[in-house]
């Protein structure tokens, strides 16, 4: 299986049959330059807050971008910039309607198509990992996970995950390049409109409990405030669940 590399922001795809994870083969690698880490298959795949990533063989997208970063800002910011890239794809390419759930997912019918987890290497250059999964062509997913989890295959059929990589790459790119000559801004406007989480009822935990509050509204970090009693908190992390989908 060929996954080309249309971008000059990488200079290498590594391409592996079977690895324990993507994301430890980028944070292990020497090679002092942007390269992406896929794989068929991963026996060790993992997601946000130490959940394991479902990964069966030859039917999905599992890849890292490494990048060298100058800004430590990049590393929250990424989360943005690959979900508006993926978004795009998607929506735009695909004809799929799918949201953004802050900070790092993606959602058909509210269930999580696509997961992206960021990780860093500080050194003498900083490191940045984008790790992500996207369910492309599994049709039957474990019982523990049917309920939440949604491939495109679902939506439209099975799909050449090999032309999506590469329509992926290039607009993370495209998307990347810009925020990098323009800073943020433009960025997070798009990502509010994808996600359309403004005004959204969502269910969070606060003070170790969970409940049911609304966004007010997002800041130009990315973080968002949500009214609770009349009262605004900020979320800085932490897992949310939309309460409807807005594709509903």
């Amino acid at each position: 299986m060929i996954f080309q590399n249309n971008t000059s922001l990488f200079k290498l795809i590594n391409h592996f049959e079977e690895t324990e994870s993507t994301n430890d083969l980028a944070k292990n690698s020497k090679n002092n330059f942007n390269e992406v880490f896929i794989t068929e298959f991963q026996t060790k795949g993992r997601g946000r807050l130490t959940r394991s990533w479902f990964s069966p063989k030859g039917e999905n997208l599992y890849f890292s971008l490494k990048l060298i970063i100058e800004n430590n800002n990049e590393i929250y910011h990424s989360l943005f910039i690959s979900s508006v890239a993926i978004y795009e794809i998607l929506k735009n390419i695909y004809n799929i309607n799918c949201e953004i759930k802050w900070p790092n997912d993606l959602l058909i019918d509210n269930k999580k198509v696509c997961g992206i987890l960021s990780e860093t290497v500080f050194g003498e250059r900083n490191i940045l990992i984008v790790g992500i999964g996207i369910n492309c062509n599994t049709i039957d997913f474990p019982d523990e996970i049917k309920n939440i989890a949604v491939s495109i295959a679902n939506k439209i059929g099975k799909i050449d995950k090999t032309k999506l990589f590469t329509e992926i790459l290039e607009n993370f790119e495209k998307n990347y390049n810009f925020y990098k000559k323009n800073g943020f801004d433009y960025i997070l406007s798009k990502w509010i409109e994808y996600s359309q989480i403004v005004n959204r009822h969502i269910i969070t935990t606060v003070n170790g409990i969970k409940q049911t509050v609304k966004v007010v509204k997002v800041d130009n970090d990315g973080y968002i405030y949500v009214d609770i009693d009349n009262k605004i908190l900020k979320i800085i992390s932490g897992d949310i669940e939309y309460v409807d989908s807005i594709n509903n």
